[in-house]
């Protein structure tokens, strides 16, 4: 049996989720930091940084192009993972931010916080990418 491999961040791991195509895996760390891994290799993919506190939850949109990350901070992060920048912050939730979650289309994004009512975010540019230059389409106008 080989032995397993290990997708190790500076402190403990709080939640994984493998994308729907199986071949990546995203961890929420103690290190402040969300990480891609490749599957089965286990090498590291992107390390995505900037919250202040723990990230306890990540979610990989459907098609597999975003993440966000939930965090002790108060905040959500959505992430582009093909450039792996920061795309926006969900900010004022009254506690730290326990799940953040994507819809089964990925236009809309879900964060439960540990105090206070959840929130729903639209995420115009997480939805499938017909549905979003068609809506790009409607916005910009041609000579």
């Amino acid at each position: 049996r080989p032995a397993p491999r290990r997708l190790k961040h500076r402190y403990g791991v709080n939640a994984v989720r493998f994308t729907r195509d199986g071949r990546r895996v995203a961890t929420a760390s103690d290190d402040g930091t969300a990480r891609v891994w490749a599957v089965p290799s286990g090498q590291q993919v992107a390390e995505l940084g900037g919250h202040l506190d723990p990230v306890l939850d990540v979610d990989v949109s459907p098609d597999g192009r975003f993440l966000v990350s939930a965090s002790g901070d108060r905040t959500a992060r959505l992430w582009d993972l093909r450039t792996r920048r920061l795309v926006g912050v969900f900010g004022g939730h009254d506690g730290r931010v326990l799940q953040a979650r994507f819809s089964a289309r990925g236009d809309t994004i879900l964060t439960v916080p540990d105090f206070g009512a959840a929130a729903v975010y639209a995420c115009d540019a997480c939805g499938p990418i017909d549905d979003v230059l068609e809506r790009a389409e409607r916005l910009v106008r041609r000579n």
